[in-house]
């Protein structure tokens, strides 16, 4: 599998998704995003290191696919609800979201 400009690939570490690329511009071993320079690997699974790279970084950086995709969704979706004051909804609205929780108690 080739890298090409408009490819997303994700950073993840310790099982969350930290951020979203999109790549740039493309050379025969490295990759650009915006601000960030990736070196290319390719082994048996695709992916990249960002450069300059650390030996003890625990991100790893892979090419999106349907499942990360979903993941990152979720997640971002997670984190906005978690993160939201519920107190600035009417009560129309939060009976609303009640409907919905109620079955899955």
């Amino acid at each position: 599998m080739e890298l090409k400009v408009w490819d997303i690939i994700y950073a993840e570490s310790h099982g969350k998704i930290l951020r979203r690329h999109k790549i740039d511009r493309v050379t025969k071993t490295l990759a650009f995003s915006w601000e960030d320079k990736f070196k290319i690997e390719t082994h048996s699974n695709w992916h990249c290191e960002e450069v300059p790279f650390t030996r003890w970084s625990t991100t790893y950086y892979c090419l999106e696919t349907p499942e990360l995709k979903e993941k990152y969704t979720r997640q971002r979706i997670i984190y906005k609800i978690q993160n939201f004051d519920l107190a600035e909804l009417d009560t129309k609205s939060l009976q609303e979201i009640e409907s919905i929780l109620s079955p899955l108690k």
